[in-house]
């Protein structure tokens, strides 16, 4: 049974055919039974580490509770 209390995040590549983009890698945060798709340029990164990363402080905005204030 999945915990709906869990956070996880999902990498995503965005796929642009056969044009070549420089910043292909976004990110999704599932947090208590939430989906938050981070879309827009801000959140696009060129690897996947830098996506993790970026997705790794959002989550804790979420989990500690901040999200509201810092991301706007």
């Amino acid at each position: 049974m999945k915990d709906e209390r869990a956070t996880s995040i999902e990498l995503i590549r965005d796929d642009y055919g056969d044009l070549v983009h420089p910043y292909p890698w976004r990110f999704a945060i599932t947090h208590k039974g939430v989906r938050h798709e981070f879309c827009g340029m801000p959140n696009k990164c060129a690897t996947p580490g830098a996506a993790l990363s970026r997705a790794t402080k959002r989550m804790k905005w979420l989990e500690d509770g901040t999200y509201a204030e810092r991301y706007k």
